[in-house]
């Protein structure tokens, strides 16, 4: 009868042990951090001072200013710090048909933030979605299995992730008629997946239907990405702003393809995609 208050007060006196070393921690804004709440006090504490197992979270030198306790992942609040400029430039890669580019780009980025999978708010899972839709691409097989696994252990739904679905439409044999392979990626384009999954989806729509030749449809599949999933991230609204415009031009509707265009630069800011798309106005005009 005597274990639960022994074993309450063990707690108590370790959280507020914790807080004590939490709240002399400085808070680095140039660096990912994880955000830990401990007794209502919150600091962060940087990834690359961390590794996680069972878990639990453990600082590698706690010394004086770390805390020594392991820490919960029920404490991890969320990740702080700006999203790597890696994944924005990778994504305008693999939507510019430069898969193996985007892939050397992300796995740095995967293989750093695999310690924030898991926690709220973390950049991981948006490079290993794109990751994900890159060896699609590729048609690595293997490795699309081996990534799918992951993200659909990291996010808090049970099943598959719905970018699962999106990459085994991408890998359909190219055997498959193209009317099926386009039937298959409209089907993933809807508000219950992640609005990334369902841009993708739409990305690549647009692109079978530009192979197939049927460019008004090609146009409304791009063109429904900023309108249908505004959230989906910026760099792939560019890449579908600069599809539609590539159609509007080659029907002669300059003035909407040139806002389009200006669109694309805006969002595709300091990637690739954005580069491209100043580069195609003066020649619309």
């Amino acid at each position: 009868m005597t274990a639960k208050p022994m074993i309450h007060s063990f707690i108590l006196r370790g959280s507020a042990i914790l807080g004590i070393a939490l709240s002399a921690l400085a808070s680095a804004q140039d660096e990912t951090s994880i955000v830990f709440t401990v007794s209502g006090v919150s600091k962060s504490i940087p990834i690359d001072k961390l590794t996680f197992a069972n878990g639990k979270f453990t600082v590698k030198d706690p010394g004086d200013k770390f805390p020594a306790v392991p820490l919960d992942i029920s404490w991890a609040s969320h990740v702080s710090g700006e999203e790597p400029p890696q994944i924005a430039e990778a994504v305008s890669l693999l939507l510019m048909n430069k898969p193996s580019d985007a892939v050397t780009l992300l796995e740095p980025v995967l293989e750093k933030h695999a310690i924030t999978a898991k926690v709220p708010g973390n950049y991981w899972i948006r490079a290993a979605r794109a990751a994900l839709v890159a060896h699609s691409i590729n048609r690595a097989t293997a490795r699309c299995a081996d990534i799918g696994k992951a993200i659909s252990d990291a996010t808090p739904v049970a099943g598959d992730d719905p970018s699962v679905a999106l990459s085994n439409a991408m890998l359909t044999p190219l055997a498959v008629k193209i009317d099926d392979r386009i039937a298959a990626l409209e089907a993933l384009a809807n508000d219950a997946s992640p609005p990334e999954v369902s841009a993708y989806a739409c990305y690549f729509r647009g692109n079978l239907l530009k192979t197939a030749r049927k460019d008004a449809l090609a146009l409304d599949s791009y063109l429904s990405i900023p309108a249908r999933f505004p959230t989906c991230g910026r760099v792939i609204i560019a890449g579908a702003e600069l599809n539609a415009a590539e159609i509007l031009a080659k029907l002669n509707r300059r003035p909407e393809a040139i806002l389009c265009l200006e669109d694309a630069v805006r969002e595709g800011k300091g990637t690739g995609l954005g580069a491209e798309a100043e580069k195609r106005i003066p020649l619309i005009r």
